[in-house]
């Protein structure tokens, strides 16, 4: 465990019950005592722009891009901050940038399917070709096309249910969420939350509570698709897209 922890817990906490000024007071301290922690920096980054201050967010990034210049995770953090602080030229700059230095790296072209959708540089051609392009390299990951397994017969046994996404906190996806999963007949369904986040708070505790609540940030895709598959999932749906975590 880090030794900035339970500092950065405390700063978690502060943030999910509205304590807005000690919560900025804790992430100040924790910047100005870790600096050259990247791992520190990007998980305040991520809280500061989870929480709505984009401006502080691109303050942390300044520290940490001092040491980490060309950094992928702090660059793609970089351009969120932008796009939430409303510099879509900015963005753009970063996203052209990146693709010149990591053109094989996966993140780079999910981030930008995502962004896209908000640059007004893109037309929809371009959007849809960033689709397929990155259609074809999930495809060439798993080993080409794979047939659709048949369906199971349902009479002796409840339909098993899966979500996955790293948002099960507050967090828009996991507040709106939550409130469904408890709403399913436990009679006719098993539900399974396959969580890819890093954040456990009261919305995690509430969905964990009606579903089996599985821990798979640590998790390859083919480790996840393993584990999912050793569940017998029947319906999965993914609450993530091309967002942060997915």
């Amino acid at each position: 465990m880090p030794s900035w922890d339970s500092q950065f817990v405390l700063a978690q906490d502060h943030a999910n019950f509205g304590r807005n000024t000690p919560f900025l007071e804790v992430c100040e301290t924790l910047v100005n005592e870790y600096p050259s922690d990247k791992t520190l920096l990007l998980r305040v980054t991520a809280l500061y722009l989870g929480y709505g201050y984009p401006s502080k967010a691109r303050q942390c990034l300044s520290k940490a891009l001092v040491t980490f210049a060309d950094d992928l995770d702090c660059l793609l953090s970089l351009a969120h901050a932008q796009l939430q602080l409303g510099q879509l030229e900015q963005c753009q700059v970063i996203f052209e940038e990146l693709l010149k230095h990591f053109p094989n790296e996966p993140r780079v072209l999910r981030n930008l399917i995502y962004f896209s959708e908000y640059l007004p540089f893109s037309s929809n051609q371009e959007r849809f070709a960033l689709a397929r392009q990155w259609a074809k390299r999930a495809i060439d990951d798993a080993g080409g096309p794979h047939l659709r397994p048949e369906i199971k017969d349902f009479s002796s046994r409840r339909i098993r249910i899966g979500y996955v996404s790293a948002d099960f906190c507050q967090h828009t996806v996991g507040i709106l969420i939550k409130n469904i999963i408890a709403q399913h007949d436990i009679e006719q369904f098993t539900v399974f939350c396959y969580s890819s986040g890093h954040i456990r708070d009261g919305i995690t505790e509430a969905i964990a509570k009606h579903s089996h609540l599985v821990d798979v940030a640590h998790l390859s895709d083919h480790q996840l698709v393993d584990r999912i598959r050793s569940d017998e999932i029947d319906i999965l749906i993914d609450l993530s897209g091309h967002t942060g975590g997915s």
